[in-house]
C-alpha cells in the first residue's frame, strides 16, 4: 500500500519514522584487527626471512578473512594467490551450507619455520615448518596447549610482493621440538553471524 502523508501531523509522524529508521541503519564497517605477539617477538634464524614474513602475513590475512567471512579483503588479495583464496571461500560456503557455524581463529594460525628453499631467480620459494592444529574453535578461545603438524607452504612473487599460493602436509616432519610463536588479533574476534552461504563475500581477482 502506498505511503500517504497528510497535513502537519502526518509530516511530523514521517519525521519520527525516518529518525527511527536512520537510527537502525547498519553501522560503518569496523576497522580490521591487527595481530600482536603474545610474548617476545620471534627472533629465530628464519623469523626475519622475507618468505617466512610473507607466510605469516598471509596467515594473518587468512584468519581475519575467515573470521569475517569476507574473502575480498585487500590484505588477503595482496598476500595469497587466487586459487588459494577461492579454496578458502569455497570451504567457508561448504561449512555454512552444511549447517555449521564459522569457527573463530583467535589470531593467525601459529607457525614455526624450520626451512626455506628459494628458487635461483628469487621468484618463488618453499617454506617448511610446523603449523598449529585445532587452533580455531566456536568461541575463539586460545588453546591451553598447542599441537602441531608439519606443513610445506609454496609462495610466488606477485606485483605486491610474495604471495602464498598453496600448502601441503608433511607427515614426516618432526614438530616435537619446534616452538610455535603465538600472536593474537586485537581486538579479539567475535563469532560470525553469517548463516547463509550467499552472505559470504567472494574473493577479488588475483593481482600478480
Amino acid at each position: 500500500m502506498p505511503l500517504r502523508v497528510e497535513g502537519a501531523a502526518g509530516l511530523a509522524g514521517l519525521a519520527v519514522v525516518l529518525t527511527v529508521l536512520t537510527g537502525c541503519s547498519p553501522t560503518a564497517p569496523q576497522p580490521l584487527p591487527t595481530a600482536s605477539w603474545s610474548g617476545a617477538t620471534p627472533s629465530g634464524q628464519l623469523d626475519g626471512d622475507p618468505w617466512v614474513v610473507a607466510t605469516r602475513a598471509a596467515l594473518e590475512a587468512e584468519a581475519i578473512a575467515r573470521n569475517r567471512n569476507d574473502f575480498s579483503l585487500p590484505a588477503l588479495t595482496a598476500t595469497t594467490g587466487s586459487v588459494l583464496r577461492d579454496r578458502l571461500y569455497q570451504a567457508a560456503r561448504d561449512r555454512i551450507g552444511n549447517g555449521q557455524r564459522t569457527d573463530v581463529l583467535p589470531g593467525p594460525t601459529p607457525f614455526g619455520a624450520v626451512e626455506v628453499e628459494a628458487s635461483d631467480d628469487g621468484e618463488s620459494a618453499v617454506v617448511r615448518g610446523c603449523l598449529a592444529s585445532d587452533w580455531a574453535s566456536p568461541d575463539g578461545a586460545v588453546p591451553a596447549e598447542l599441537e602441531s603438524l608439519g606443513v610445506e607452504f609454496r609462495l610466488e612473487r606477485g606485483d605486491d610482493g610474495p604471495q602464498l599460493t598453496d600448502s601441503l602436509s608433511l607427515n614426516s616432519l618432526d614438530c616435537d621440538s619446534v616452538e610455535l610463536p603465538v600472536s593474537l588479533l586485537v581486538p579479539a574476534p567475535e563469532p560470525s553471524e553469517v548463516g547463509d552461504p550467499a552472505e559470504i563475500v567472494r574473493p577479488e581477482s588475483s593481482k600478480g
